[in-house]
């Protein structure tokens, strides 16, 4: 019976020390949790440190010249014959952006496309290929190939491009030097 008895207390000892230092782990992952770093610190402090900012523009018109980037978050820009789309505006989009784009103009303009071989092109199969090409260079894609069609409607829809990258979209007006479109929201 002693024997019985010794290995009870024994287990029941046991029990209480596993016991205990469970509580005793829980317990300081808790106070450990409510610690925060100095960067939680901070963003506590800053509650909207992580709304849009108003002053960023994700899609952005620009009269074309040679450097600018061709995209809104990239560094991207063309390689050769800037000569080429020096009087087109461009309309910098993201790298990667996937929604329809919706013009508004007065008179009529004609929309060029770059386009990466990659990329699903069919929408451009009815547009028509320039004879010259230019160097955009991206980590997944290459844009070299123009193709261009006219517009004379007042609003027209136009796919972003992909499904690898988005076609850089640039704008050529009848009136040289007049800002006659603008992207509806």
């Amino acid at each position: 019976m002693n024997k019985k008895k010794y290995l009870f207390y024994l287990t029941l000892l046991i029990l209480i020390i596993i016991i205990s230092y469970i509580f005793k782990e829980k317990r300081i992952a808790t106070e450990h949790s409510k610690i925060k770093s100095p960067e939680e610190t901070l963003k506590s402090k800053y509650k909207n440190w992580n709304n849009l900012n108003p002053n960023f523009k994700e899609i952005i018109i620009k009269k074309y010249y040679p450097g600018l980037n061709i995209f809104s978050d990239r560094h991207y820009f063309n390689h050769v014959n800037d000569d080429k789309l020096k009087n087109l505006y461009l309309i910098q989009i993201p790298r990667h952006y996937v929604k329809d784009i919706s013009l508004k103009f007065s008179g009529e303009i004609t929309v060029y496309r770059i386009l990466c071989k990659k990329n699903s092109n069919e929408k451009y199969k009815d547009w028509k290929k320039e004879i010259y090409e230019v160097a955009i260079i991206g980590s997944s894609c290459i844009h070299t190939n123009i193709v261009k069609k006219k517009f004379d409607e007042d609003i027209v829809k136009i796919s972003s491009g992909g499904p690898i990258s988005s076609d850089p979209i640039f704008i050529g007006q009848s009136e040289a030097g007049e800002l006659n479109f603008e992207i509806i929201f």
